[in-house]
């Protein structure tokens, strides 16, 4: 069974795709120190640069990692 989360950090992304993995690198270093069970969830308000390519792999490199693309009326998770 999942460990419940004690901390969710939402993060609102338009047209940031340069901003992205230096801002995940703080925010993973300060929920390491921390060590609670936690999320980043990551709002991708239709980026058209980048950003969803970049939190994508972002993902795949932290399991913590949760993405909401927001593109016009559809709303997909990843």
């Amino acid at each position: 069974m999942a460990p419940t989360l004690s901390i969710s950090v939402v993060v609102p992304v338009f047209e940031e795709e340069d901003n992205l993995r230096p801002l995940h690198a703080e925010i993973a270093r300060a929920l390491d120190v921390l060590q609670e069970p936690a999320e980043v969830v990551y709002v991708d308000d239709g980026s058209r640069d980048r950003s969803l390519a970049v939190l994508l792999e972002i993902r795949r490199e932290d399991p913590r990692v949760r993405i909401v693309e927001v593109a016009g009326e559809t709303v997909a998770v990843h």
